[in-house]
């Protein structure tokens, strides 16, 4: 697992987060880390609060996600899977371009 520190990630505003990902403001109850779910046509597939503990929480790394796989995809998805954290704060998980998923701050 890869830790990531809260404190280091910029604050978004459910407003900042419907412009940018479409998503709604009941997706969000309380101010926190949200992992947003985004499938292969780019849509909000599911938000969901991330348990943050001593200030961090927690990613599956590169090779964690590659290991959840069969044989074969794992060998086809190698090249396109990645972690990592973008230049606006966001913590960012790619599966191919089928899938992937964000992690935001959010202030309520």
């Amino acid at each position: 697992m890869l830790k990531f520190e809260m404190s280091e990630m910029k604050k978004f505003s459910v407003v900042e987060l419907d412009e940018k990902y479409g998503v709604d403001e009941s997706d969000f109850v309380e101010s926190g880390v949200y992992k947003i779910e985004i499938g292969s046509r780019g849509e909000v597939e599911s938000v969901s609060k991330v348990e943050v503990v001593d200030g961090m929480f927690e990613v599956e790394s590169v090779e964690e996600i590659l290991n959840s796989m069969d044989e074969e995809s794992r060998d086809e998805m190698s090249e396109w899977v990645d972690v990592e954290k973008r230049y606006d704060s966001v913590v960012e998980v790619i599966i191919g371009d089928e899938m992937g998923y964000d992690f935001v701050r959010v202030e309520v």
